[in-house]
């Protein structure tokens, strides 16, 4: 049977991601600042805001938290897995069948809790980066008026190098960090999905 794995930390991975491997290999003249136009990074602005950071490790806690309590289910079912092979033909047909009939049983039932505690972190996640988003969004706004700004390039898709003083993300990050310094956050429940 395989190990419980998340893949909400790999959707929490985009928030550790930043574009410094980019930083670095870009020229060494930046070029021209260009009027009205400005750049905007929310991969950036999470991985290095002190919330995204927050976020990051009260995950990491939680998806502990949800191993601690999936790794009884699975160490139960492995060990009668175990007690039926090594039965073998010592145990008579109808205990056989019922004892592997239980264990198909807990096999599903362990799955099951594992999609929806899955479910659940991967909920918590959206929840908190949409909290983040949400406070950023007008912070980026006056930042982009301030700047008078006339078209903002998403740094996060297609822009490879833009000179530094055409990026608003420092500046929106360190409003940011100033107004949500952190997030604190329990394991919400994902609503239910409709049945199809």
């Amino acid at each position: 049977m395989k190990m419980f794995a998340l893949g909400v930390l790999a959707a929490a991975s985009v928030m550790a991601t930043t574009p410094a491997a980019a930083q670095t290999q870009a020229p060494a003249n930046p070029g021209p600042v260009i009027p009205g136009i400005c750049a905007y990074s929310s991969n950036m602005l999470l991985a290095r805001s002190t919330a995204g950071q927050s976020v990051r490790t009260r995950l990491q806690a939680l998806e502990q938290e949800v191993q601690g309590e999936l790794t009884p289910y699975q160490q139960a079912i492995q060990t009668e897995d175990q007690a039926i092979a090594s039965a073998g033909a010592a145990l008579v047909e109808p205990q056989r069948s019922q004892r592997i009939q239980a264990l198909q049983q807990r096999v599903q039932e362990y799955q099951q809790l594992a999609q929806s505690r899955t479910a659940d972190l991967r909920y918590t996640l959206n929840q908190q980066l949409e909290a983040i988003e949400n406070a950023a969004g007008p912070i980026a706004t006056a930042v982009y008026q301030e700047r008078g700004c006339g078209v903002l390039l998403n740094a996060d898709q297609g822009v490879n190098y833009i000179n530094p003083a055409m990026d608003i993300t420092g500046t929106v990050l360190e409003r940011l960090n100033a107004q949500l310094p952190s997030l604190t956050f329990n394991r919400l429940q994902a609503p239910a999905q409709p049945q199809q």
